[in-house]
């Protein structure tokens, strides 16, 4: 009992110092960067709230989204400014630090302590982390919920503490209500069920899923529904959009059908051999579902997505591997087989790249995506799925560290496979909240290797209780560029137009919006015209946004006709013009100036189409920038009015440097 108290002690002090050491680079001069990726569309409704109007964007289309944090923030802007970005940041940067030491608590439950504290470390001095603490969003606020969520979900099925089970689900509920991801929570429980140990009944967990998922999933649907409201998808060739054609059977699909269920039988029988030479306390049927998936993806020759089912089966599998590959060869054999000749087929019909991306292709392979932001944890991480899925798991022998080590990679995994079946956009913000598993499937990784190594060199007891702080020193000095000191430094610190990870920050630097914004506001007259490139973040600070320059594949459910037939977006209600003519028709009715700002963020490769890009490229052609940001690249052109009418202002004289 005496150990046990010291430890709690020694446990809430290692918290408390985290939250401390992780709030500097959290907290401090959250104003001093303009708004970027998408802060704006959290801020409009809160400051649309704090003025009286409602939680709704400058259109009148209601903002539901996140919506305890959009009212938060209104009575924080109502307190310290309306226009203040502060205002907007700084619930999101107190739930960053908070989420510290509940990510090393989490930790401890699921690596064991001197894992938890090299994760706790690592997140504190995460540059994403950091990153996303800094930005007015809701993505912090939901880890937050959701890691406290998971964890009590899983230490109640494998305690039985009914306590846990009210504090997961009131968590649960937090997350809930910042973002319709929390139902990936609802996992938690059921992989604690798959491991040997478990302290609460299947049904009292699938009860609890049910009585917690079926309202969340319902206030999604109540969160999202003005969206519904308010687009107007269309279809057609001059919007980009085609309407999905009816369902054609054609032999390749026939093919593909026949080849699935061929898969699915041989990988299911594989699967139970497996779990017919495994002990009773094995969950037999885990094993099988995910055999049978996993035929069903080599038979299909999706590579990447029938690795991740073979992980899932065998992580938690007691059986011995080699005797398993002997007693289960023919259907193994079999799925190669099929597996090489759709490879086959794959490359000769789309060609040597495209076939073998193919191969990798679904789910989403967001690791892919997410090794540059910091590859020795995604390394240390792969490294500790491959050592679960060769080793067997012994419950008796392993202990609880390695059991929650598997349930926490168990748990990345089907994060990484639910969130790439959905969606193939590329973003890894959605898997923020898998993040702390991965950074605790990491840990374990690092200090179970420094232990092996140690014994190895014949330190058998010398500094094994050290580990932990040593790989934390580790981490700390930056040997993972996505973590340490430097990089967060660098992050807490950053200067609008410093370079940046893409693979991190979504763009190569950080843009600068306000100053231009701000130089077209204070110039704007009622007859004049704004153009933007980024308009959610330019309305903020232009003060309006007339035409929204975009390619029209970019969001067709977000937009919408006015009685007069033109498009709009639901959020601001610029105008989208598909083509240089509607442009070209706009600048030649204009009844003022027309103010054209660019943005660093956009890519106008990508994000404008043909005609945008040729008009904005005349413009560039024909006037001088009146003025640049601070990122170098945003910039502001004038185009003067036509007839110089009394009404309106000439345009500023153009920077010739």
């Amino acid at each position: 009992m005496q150990v046990e108290r010291k430890r709690s002690g020694w446990a809430i002090w290692i918290a408390l110092s985290l939250a401390a050491l992780a709030a500097p680079q959290r907290l401090s001069d959250l104003d001093r960067l303009s708004f970027v990726g998408d802060e704006e569309t959290s801020a409009l409704p809160a400051k649309a709230l704090a003025e009286g109007k409602g939680n709704v964007m400058p259109t009148g289309m209601e903002y539901r989204r996140a919506l305890p944090l959009t009212r938060l923030n209104a009575a924080i802007a109502s307190r310290f400014g309306l226009e203040n970005p502060w205002s907007y940041r700084v619930s999101s940067a107190v739930a960053g630090v908070i989420s510290v030491p509940v990510v090393y608590g989490a930790a401890r439950m699921f690596v064991g302590p001197q894992a938890a504290l090299v994760a706790g470390v690592a997140v504190a001095f995460s540059e994403w982390h950091v990153l996303f603490s800094r930005m007015g969003r809701m993505y912090v606020p939901f880890l937050l919920f959701y890691v406290l969520s998971a964890w009590m979900l899983w230490s109640w099925v494998r305690g039985g503490d009914p306590r846990r089970l009210a504090l997961g689900a009131a968590a649960f509920a937090g997350a809930t209500s910042m973002h319709a991801l929390a139902l990936f929570a609802l996992q938690f429980p059921v992989i604690a069920l798959v491991f040997p140990g478990a302290a609460v009944s299947v049904g009292a967990v699938l009860v609890a899923v049910a009585l917690m998922g079926v309202p969340s999933w319902l206030y999604t649907r109540w969160t999202d529904s003005p969206y519904g409201a308010w687009s107007d998808p269309v279809s057609g060739a001059e919007f980009g959009v085609v309407e999905a054609a009816g369902l054609a059977v054609t032999p390749a699909m026939l093919v593909g059908v026949a080849l699935g269920i061929v898969g699915f039988w041989l990988g299911l029988r594989a699967a139970r051999l497996l779990a017919d030479g495994t002990p009773a306390q094995a969950p037999r049927w885990w094993q099988l579902a995910a055999g049978g998936t996993a035929g069903v993806a080599i038979a299909l020759a999706y590579w990447w997505g029938a690795a991740l089912c073979l992980a899932g089966m065998l992580l938690v599998s007691t059986g011995e591997r080699a005797t398993w590959v002997r007693r289960a060869w023919r259907p193994l054999a079999a799925l190669a087989l099929l597996g090489a000749g759709s490879s086959a087929y794959a490359v000769v019909s789309l060609g040597l790249s495209e076939g073998i991306k193919s191969l990798v292709s679904f789910p989403f392979p967001y690791p892919l995506f997410m090794l540059p932001q910091f590859p020795l944890f995604m390394g240390l991480f792969a490294l500790g799925c491959m050592y679960f899925v060769i080793r067997r798991y012994e419950p008796g022998k392993d202990g609880d560290d390695q059991t929650g080590a598997r349930g926490a990679a168990l748990a990345a995994l089907l994060t990484v496979a639910g969130i790439g079946v959905a969606s193939s956009w590329g973003e890894t913000r959605y898997l923020l909240h898998m993040y702390p598993f991965l950074l605790m499937v990491g840990a374990w990784g690092l200090v179970e290797g420094c232990g092996v190594a140690l014994s190895r060199l014949g330190l058998q007891g010398r500094g094994m209780g050290w580990r932990g702080a040593a790989c934390a020193l580790l981490i700390l000095a930056g040997a993972d560029p996505g973590h340490g000191v430097p990089v967060t430094v660098r992050t807490a610190g950053m200067t609008h137009g410093q370079p940046t990870r893409p693979a991190t920050h979504v763009f190569e630097l950080r843009p600068d919006h306000e100053g231009p914004g701000r130089y077209v506001r204070e110039r704007l007259l009622a007859t004049d015209v704004v153009v933007a490139e980024d308009p959610l973040q330019q309305h903020w600070y232009a003060g309006r946004v007339d035409y929204w320059l975009r390619h029209p594949n970019h969001a067709p459910g977000a937009v919408f006709r006015d009685d007069a037939g033109d498009l709009r977006d639901i959020y601001i209600g610029s105008r989208w013009p598909l083509d240089g003519d509607a442009l070209a028709r706009a600048q030649e009715s204009a009844a003022g100036r027309i103010w054209v700002l660019t943005s660093a963020e956009t890519l106008e490769a990508r994000d404008l189409n043909a005609g945008q890009q040729e008009w904005l490229a005349g413009v560039r052609d024909t006037y001088l920038p009146v003025y640049v940001g601070r990122d170098g690249v945003t910039t502001v052109y004038c185009i003067p009015p036509r007839g110089f009418d009394t009404d309106s202002a000439p345009c500023p004289a153009g920077l010739t440097e």
